[in-house]
């Protein structure tokens, strides 16, 4: 998965603490239901409707390790009500290539966490879980029942936890001392910050949905139609970067922060320099995917604030009207940036490394 926009925010140490907040629960607590959502009966789970041996049908091993059709139902199941997407046959055929994609990078994840002997406790689960319904105002207890009603099967959502939370730990230990940021690379940062003064940069959330190849491309630029649809009829960016978004910027809700002109995509700048802020761009085709993206704001970098009632304004640039910088970031904000890129690089290069020597047989 190439970089496509260099990460900014998502803090190495929040992965094993926060990843929670990441995902489906987070949304199922946040959005509004479908209408259909409220009448059990048609949200009876599709493996419920079958045979126990088409329940259990494979549709991928790794590394002779098996997916099966209630594994892609239940995921798919849970993404489209965790966006308020309606389950219909046409919608759920859509997901399928996505989930399948995602369960096969998260059963090499939990392989790998295996391997490393990495084991999430259930207390760490059960806090995620609790937590949630916390920031959410839900009593304890609600949210898998939600599911349930929903007709989804909580396993779903507790195991998306473990291999979320178990990851972070996964990934954090190959960064070993690399997770350790020293005064020099804060120095280098600042150093390199007050050679772009002046220079625009741009506030961005993403959404990256990666493809290989002309088929699966063609699946990820439906699954952005459906995204962007969702997105501007209000349903917020940050809620389904986390859950849809396939690079680790969904776990700060697709939030990469300031980055400059020159860490974007070329194809993703050309868009964001005429976006206003607030507007969610069109599917754009990136090398290893689709990535959908929203323009925050703009600022200037080094630009101290203008005095109170001076009339002082900042510099014109291209595109929205740009925020005013804080003449220097902090340096624990440029220490929570050098360690997500660490974390992001160390994460894609390990998923291609295991995708690399796994056996992966998809039977559909």
């Amino acid at each position: 998965m190439p970089r496509l926009i260099r990460p900014a925010l998502a803090p190495v140490r929040a992965t094993a603490a926060a990843p929670a907040l990441g995902l489906a629960a987070l949304l199922l607590a946040s959005v509004p239901m479908p209408a259909a959502a409220q009448a059990p009966a048609a949200h009876v789970p599709l493996v419920d409707r079958l045979s126990p041996s088409q329940a259990a049908a494979i549709v991928a091993t790794v590394n002779g390790q098996a997916i099966t059709l209630a594994d892609v139902d239940n995921r798919r199941r849970l993404l489209a009500a965790s966006v308020g997407l309606p389950m219909t046959p046409a919608i759920l055929d859509r997901l399928t290539a996505p989930i399948e994609r995602e369960l096969i990078d998260e059963t090499l994840r939990e392989q790998e966490m295996r391997r490393r002997h990495i084991a999430v406790p259930e207390a760490a689960v059960r806090r995620a879980i609790a937590s949630i319904e916390d920031r959410n105002h839900m009593p304890p207890g609600s949210l898998l029942q939600r599911l349930a009603a929903a007709g989804i099967e909580p396993s779903t959502l507790l195991n998306q936890l473990r291999a979320q939370i178990g990851w972070g730990l996964a990934v954090r230990q190959a960064l070993g001392s690399r997770a350790i940021v020293s005064a020099a690379d804060i120095a280098d940062r600042e150093a390199a910050l007050r050679a772009e003064a002046g220079q625009t940069e741009y506030n961005v959330g993403e959404i990256f949905l990666p493809a290989q190849g002309a088929r699966q491309q063609r699946q990820a630029a439906g699954v952005a139609d459906l995204i962007i649809q969702q997105l501007r009829l209000g349903a917020p960016f940050p809620l389904i970067a986390v859950q849809f978004s396939q690079s680790q910027s969904a776990l700060a809700g697709g939030n990469l922060g300031w980055v400059q002109a020159n860490q974007l995509d070329p194809e993703v700048l050309r868009v964001v320099k005429e976006m206003p802020p607030g507007a969610i761009s069109n599917p754009i085709h990136v090398p290893g995917g689709e990535v959908i993206v929203t323009l925050n704001a703009t600022r200037v970098i080094g630009a101290p604030p203008a005095p109170p009632g001076s009339g002082a304004a900042v510099a014109p640039v291209p595109g929205p009207v740009p925020a005013v910088a804080p003449a220097m970031d902090s340096r624990r904000a440029i220490e929570e940036q050098i360690l997500a890129q660490r974390f992001e690089l160390a994460s894609r290069q390990m998923i291609r490394d295991l995708e690399r020597r796994a056996v992966i047989d998809r039977r559909f």
